[in-house]
């Protein structure tokens, strides 16, 4: 196999020089079209994800946390029970690179917080806890959780 590079070659003469150019370039655009092309995307479990031909995955799950309620103290804060551990759409090679964050809150002024040393694993998300400055009982949350990392073969 013969790698095309921008630069024509010497024996290319000058006048076909930029039409070698312009094919390069068609080249270049037919590959990432076949690149994109190939593509898998899809639902499944609520998460919406997309795997690229080269391994890499990314996965995002909106999730409503019902019945939130901050009432343990600890310090100047109250915990939620733990929530989370939730299964990926596949399995990563290792844990990926997460993003959580509260989407939405109609309980009261919270925030998340990882509970204790969960930190998830290739399959599973972390797990997690709602905290608060003030107590408050049954109210909703929505949390966004993005997932990025090369999928195990």
């Amino acid at each position: 196999m013969e790698f095309i590079t921008r630069k024509p070659p010497a024996a290319i003469a000058s006048e076909d020089a930029e039409l070698y150019r312009y094919l390069v370039g068609l080249t270049e655009e037919v590959n990432r079209a076949l690149e994109c092309a190939s593509e898998v995307s899809g639902e499944s479990n609520g998460w919406s994800w997309q795997r690229r031909p080269d391994g890499t995955a990314q996965c995002l799950l909106r999730v409503r946390c019902k019945d939130v309620c901050c009432t343990r103290q600890t310090g100047a804060l109250y915990l939620s029970d733990g929530y989370g551990g939730i299964a990926y759409p596949f399995e990563f090679e290792k844990p990926p690179v997460l993003l959580i964050s509260l989407s939405e809150t109609d309980g009261g002024h919270c925030f998340i917080e990882q509970s204790g040393k969960s930190v998830g694993t290739a399959k599973n998300t972390p797990k997690w806890h709602f905290a608060s400055p003030v107590s408050f009982e049954s109210g909703a949350c929505v949390v966004s959780i993005y997932a990025r990392g090369r999928v195990k073969r």
